[in-house]
């Protein structure tokens, strides 16, 4: 603690009450809090009735029904957050005649309004250093053949919000007049964060190595992006990073039979009937294949402020990944054999600036009686940057329920990771209560692809919650309590590997990465509101001039000059000390002022 007198004092920092003001007057210094103005949940139901064309074989099977959402664009105005956002519909079904799988892939588009309420002071949200955090995800995907030719899917998608803002405050740090004595402590905190946010769409083509036969469909994709690098430069940060991409596709071989008991699908048609895209029937024998590419993303952010000396998290995260097969000339080189990939990133920087502050703690008045009130201000420390690479394991078992036969070949596997909750775990290992662990908790879709030795084609997944312990790294960390602590988690999968054992298990092994920012949040009392009674002075002891003490170790000068209504400088300067706290029990002499 440091202790304060409302003048300075060359000799001792203090002044005698004879040097007063007659007035009182404060000094207050803004301050900047972080504060959550939402968090919930919208929901949106989806419903699909869809009659097969003509040129497609009845349904017989349905082997996976799938709605992934994406939101594809966000934005504030007022105390309202507007999402638009989109659900993926794809069925893959098996026709009586063959094994050839038939894919209908439809999007829902959908727009919602979230109303956000006001800040702590009842003000409007601030857009410009509001920082939204969304966590798409499906709740649940029911899909019934109602006949040969008519599919009902009927399901539902939700999406985690979460909306972060900074407002300003004013602390007072220093009064002066009317015989006031003040007591201050020094305060780290993280300041007003600079944030900006943006998305941006990458469109490219990308190459695959088929044949002169062509790409015939695409089962399914995924897409992880990283950040590689940043850099600071002129109010303006310049983001890299890749975005790599994945897909179980399958290609047109010179076979006209499934003799070999291949993974075959029906070749796409263009689009037509709005969103709809169908395939036919009538197609060669085809083969699955697993394409991997990577796309390079650059940005260059306006962030008005920013210096070398913030520390800066750079977030990217996919908002919407559109791939389909490039159309073109059947007499070129490239028909049916490039990838027309159409990528939205979000973007997101939140620059943080270390500030010091000095929050008036205490105070009294030797002259008049005073009172003050305390408001409880939560602010937040530097952030530690959390960067972590985790594995994650998994077995899918193929049982009597997915069809007769034994698993005969693994052609993809892939996992979608869901409500994700990131949380600090108290350590009692050495006998003392530390913060040293992250607990990250969620739900793993894993999903296999492949053919049982009938050569009947198979889609196997299992639904199960996973918890994963990491070390936070070096992060001071202050005597607290684990609720004390924020991180909003960003984890992607980066790569799903597969092993087919015996016995029909297949053995997942899922990379992920974690990101974010973790604070470390502190409450402090501080003075919001003083009084000084002018018309009731404290009364004087003119008879002595000081007064003799015996101070006992561990003793706060502060709390002495108080009790005896004199300054703390006074005391220390009179004593001839050099801390404000008694280190061994020893005699005081208090001047009486």
């Amino acid at each position: 603690m440091e202790l304060m007198r409302s003048k300075s004092n060359p000799k001792d920092g203090f002044v005698s009450p004879d040097d007063c003001s007659t007035t009182l007057k404060t000094t207050k210094e803004p301050v900047f809090l972080s504060e959550v103005v939402y968090d919930g949940q919208v929901e949106q139901g989806v419903e699909f009735d869809y009659v097969l064309p003509d040129y497609y074989p009845d349904i017989f099977k349905v082997l996976k029904c799938s709605l992934t959402p994406c939101v594809v664009s966000h934005s504030i105005s007022g105390n309202q957050l507007y999402c638009d956002g989109v659900v993926y519909i794809k069925v893959l079904y098996l026709s009586r005649e063959s094994n050839t799988v038939n894919c209908i892939e439809q999007r829902y588009t959908y727009s919602k309004t979230v109303e956000m309420g006001k800040s702590a002071d009842k003000s409007e949200i601030n857009s410009d250093n509001a920082v939204v955090h969304l966590s798409p995800k499906t709740d649940y995907c029911n899909c019934r053949a109602v006949s040969g030719r008519r599919i009902d899917v009927r399901g539902a998608v939700s999406c985690k919000v979460k909306v972060t803002s900074t407002r300003e405050s004013q602390m007072i740090t220093g009064v002066s007049g009317l015989g006031t004595e003040t007591r201050n402590t020094t305060l780290n905190y993280c300041g007003e964060k600079l944030t900006a946010s943006r998305q941006f769409v990458v469109r490219e083509d990308i190459e695959t190595g088929v044949g002169s036969s062509g790409i015939s469909s695409i089962v399914h994709h995924c897409v992880n992006v990283t950040v590689t690098d940043y850099k600071i430069v002129a109010n303006k940060v310049i983001v890299k990073g890749e975005a790599l991409i994945k897909a179980l596709y399958l290609k047109n071989t010179a076979n006209s039979a499934n003799s070999d008991g291949e993974f075959i699908m029906s070749e796409p048609q263009n689009e037509n009937e709005g969103d709809t895209i169908e395939s036919n029937i009538n197609s060669p024998t085809q083969e699955a294949e697993v394409m991997e590419a990577v796309i390079p993303l650059s940005q260059i952010m306006d962030l008005s402020g920013v210096n070398e000396n913030h520390v800066c998290f750079v977030n990217l995260s996919v908002m919407d990944c559109d791939l389909e097969i490039k159309a073109g000339d059947a007499n070129t080189d490239d028909y049916n054999r490039l990838f027309s990939c159409d990528l939205t990133v979000d973007c997101t920087i939140t620059a943080h600036l270390e500030k010091e502050v000095m929050p008036l703690t205490d105070m009294y008045s030797v002259d008049y009686e005073s009172s003050f009130m305390k408001s409880v201000m939560r602010i937040e420390t530097m952030p530690h940057i959390i960067e972590r690479q985790l594995s994650l394991k998994g077995m899918v078992e193929c049982t009597e329920n997915v069809g007769p036969g034994n698993l005969q070949e693994v052609y993809d596997s892939r996992c979608d990771i869901s409500s994700v909750v990131c949380r600090v775990r108290e350590n009692n290992d050495s006998g003392e209560t530390s913060f040293n662990e992250l607990v990250i908790t969620g739900q793993a879709n894993m999903q296999i692809m492949g053919r049982l030795d009938s050569n009947s084609p198979v889609f196997i997944e299992k639904t199960e919650p996973f918890e994963l312990v990491t070390e936070m790294g070096e992060f001071s960390v202050a005597k607290t309590v684990p609720e004390n602590f924020i991180i909003e988690p960003n984890l992607q999968v980066v790569n799903t590997t597969f092993s087919l054992s015996s016995e029909n298990r297949v053995e997942l092994r899922v990379v992920l990465k974690l990101s974010g920012c973790l604070y470390q949040m502190h409450s402090i009392e501080v003075i919001k509101e003083i009084s000084v009674n002018q018309d009731a002075p404290k009364a004087k002891e003119d008879a002595y001039a000081l007064k003799l003490y015996y101070a006992e170790k561990n003793e706060e000068v502060w709390n002495i000059a108080k009790r005896y209504n004199t300054g703390a400088g006074a005391i220390i300067a009179e004593n001839d000390m050099e801390c404000d706290r008694i280190s061994e029990p020893c005699m005081l002499l208090i001047p009486i002022v």
